[in-house]
């Protein structure tokens, strides 16, 4: 399976997170989240998605 990472923190635009996440997932490739704090529940601006991560960025690698 492909593999692809998505850096974000607390008050992104909704629908720039929301729209490649969801198309990135439904085409079949795994995604992860990468933001300050792994397990951080992150919010957009509107409180329209809300998701947690799933790596600190001092945690994640390009090998991964």
């Amino acid at each position: 399976m492909k593999k692809v990472a998505m850096l974000m923190t607390q008050g992104f635009e909704d629908s720039e997170a929301q729209v490649p996440y969801e198309a990135l997932k439904a085409a079949g490739l795994q995604v992860s989240v990468i933001s300050p704090t792994a397990g951080e529940e992150l919010k957009g601006m509107k409180g329209e998605f809300v998701i947690n991560s799933d790596l600190a960025i001092s945690e994640a690698r390009a090998t991964d």
